[in-house]
This record gives structure tokens, sequence and C-alpha cells, in this order.
């Protein structure tokens, strides 16, 4: 239907739209992104990665700009709708 294949091109415009940004981070920043979206503290990131607290905020800094967010909760929403939308956009297209 017309309004199936809108729901489509939506959800493809915003895997396309994720992906552009999420590969715009570098190795580390993707690691600390998904830590951030697993609502993980600064301070818990920096122990388990064995680096300091200052360092996972410059991180947090250079993430939300690159995936234009401005909030934890704003980015953990993206990586929850960034699975769903790939598992809905599989399943129709297989």
């Amino acid at each position: 239907t017309y309004k199936r294949s809108v729901e489509l091109l939506e959800t493809r415009k915003f895997i396309l739209n994720f992906e552009l940004r999420f590969n715009k981070l570098t190795t580390r920043e993707a690691e600390i992104a998904e830590l951030i979206a697993l609502n993980n503290t600064n301070k818990m990131i920096a122990e388990e990665l064995g680096i300091s607290v200052r360092t996972i905020e410059l991180h947090r800094s250079r993430i939300f700009e690159k995936m234009e967010v401005s909030s934890a909760a704003e980015l953990a929403a993206k990586f929850e709708k960034i699975g769903y939308s790939r598992k809905t956009f599989l399943n129709i297209n297989n």
C-alpha cells in the first residue's frame, strides 16, 4: 500500500542518516557512544575503558555533535530505533 511504502521510505531514510552520522565517529567514539546509549555514566565508562572522566566528557561532546543529538536519552533512542528499523527493513526485503 501507499502508506506502507511511505513508512518503508522513512525507515530507509532514518537508517541511512544514522549510518552516515555513526560512520563519522572514530572507533573509540563509536565504542563510547554505545556505552552512553546503554545508560552508563561518564564515570562508569571511564572506569571500564581505563581512561579519565574528562576524556569521556570530551568524547561525549564530539559524539553528540557528530550524531546530532543533545542528550544521552536522545542518543539511546536513536540506537534503539536503529535496531528496530534495521530488523523491520531486513524482514521486508527478505
